[in-house]
This record gives structure tokens, C-alpha cells and sequence, in this order.
């Protein structure tokens, strides 16, 4: 699940590469004290909350790939809306 959350981030920033320049070491560290990626620009909140919510600390609060399935159907219907509204 971390590993989706990493690819959605990837896909969300165009193919930018995650933690550019850090040594592993650092990184390391960094994730241990809660350090995540950044929201991608043109990132909607929705998918970047559920990226967030792939990072948990603690793995067994992290979505399952189930609940991640539903969570963005959701987010897609509701953009879906938004944009026919828009529109």
C-alpha cells in the first residue's frame, strides 16, 4: 500500500521522481519522524489525503487496496460532478 501511495504521487506530480536528492540515510530518518512527500501541484486534496493515508506509520491503519478501490471511485465520481456542474 505505501508502494501505491508512492506510484499515485508519481502519476499526481507527471512522472517527478520521489525523494530526489536524498541519501537513503536521511530519508530514513526522516520518514521515521513523519516527513511525507509534498502535495503535487495539480494533485485534488482527495487523492492526495488518500496518498497520505497509504504513508500511515503504523501499517495496519493503512487502507487496504479494497478500501482504496472505493475511496477513489468516490473521489472520481465526485470530480466527475464537479466538472458536469462546471460545465
Amino acid at each position: 500500500v505505501w508502494s501505491f501511495g508512492i506510484t499515485a504521487w508519481e502519476a499526481t506530480s507527471y512522472g517527478a521522481r520521489p525523494y530526489q536528492g536524498i541519501e537513503i540515510s536521511t530519508l530514513i530518518l526522516s520518514l521515521q519522524n513523519g516527513h511525507r512527500l509534498g502535495k503535487p501541484t495539480k494533485c485534488p486534496d482527495e487523492v492526495y489525503n488518500l496518498m497520505l493515508k497509504c504513508w500511515h506509520a503504523d501499517k495496519h491503519l493503512r487502507p487496504t487496496f479494497k478500501q482504496i478501490k472505493e475511496e477513489l471511485k468516490q473521489i472520481i465520481f465526485e470530480l466527475y460532478q464537479t466538472y458536469i456542474n462546471y460545465n
